[in-house]
């Protein structure tokens, strides 16, 4: 199947869910030994909005979005 993706600039409505994604992909490091990354502090909520608002900060979204 496949799921198609588009990019678009962030917002800063997005910056809470980028938070909680910043946590999921950190856990990926636990299986590799690298707990350190995902113990670690994901960017606040003002930092992310600072970067959407600076235009440096992407989602990808499902099309259907």
């Amino acid at each position: 199947m496949t799921i198609g993706l588009r990019l678009r600039p962030a917002v800063p409505t997005d910056a809470e869910a980028l938070r909680c994604i910043e946590r999921l992909a950190g856990e990926a490091f636990r299986t590799i030994g690298m707990d350190w990354v995902a113990d670690g502090e994901v960017p606040s909520v003002d930092t992310l909005v600072g970067y959407a608002a600076a235009g440096r900060s992407w989602v990808a979204v499902t099309l259907d979005e």
